[in-house]
């Protein structure tokens, strides 16, 4: 299936989407970034909607097992790891602060065990 976590998700929707940055969930791919609506990190460039692909090789569960996510956010640094495994860093974010969404897209998706956390 196809979900992310948003953070960064700041003022209104454009292009569809909010302005946020996308720690990606969809199968095969959880750990990328996408750069919603024109949200840039590390210095890219971005028209639309950019994919920054994760850096490490894919630590996901096989398909209907539960995979545990860490989106860690501080200010304009992202940090995203896939059971266990750091899988994608992200600098300079277009924005230090916004909200956190949650997404779901073109099927079913569960989340549990959600907790929001200060840095230490």
């Amino acid at each position: 299936m196809n979900s992310g976590i948003f953070v960064h998700k700041n003022g209104p929707d454009n292009y569809f989407l909010p302005q946020a940055i996308e720690a990606q969930l969809q199968e095969g791919n959880a750990g990328d970034f996408v750069l919603l609506s024109k949200a840039t990190l590390n210095g890219l460039e971005n028209p639309r909607n950019l994919r920054v692909a994760k850096k490490a090789l894919s630590s996901e569960k096989p398909s209907g097992e539960w995979n545990k996510v860490e989106v860690i956010v501080n200010e304009d640094k992202i940090d995203v790891w896939v059971n266990g495994v750091l899988q994608n860093q992200g600098t300079g974010a277009y924005a230090s602060s916004g909200q956190i969404c949650l997404q779901s897209e073109g099927g079913p998706i569960e989340f549990r065990n959600i907790t929001i956390e200060p840095l230490r």
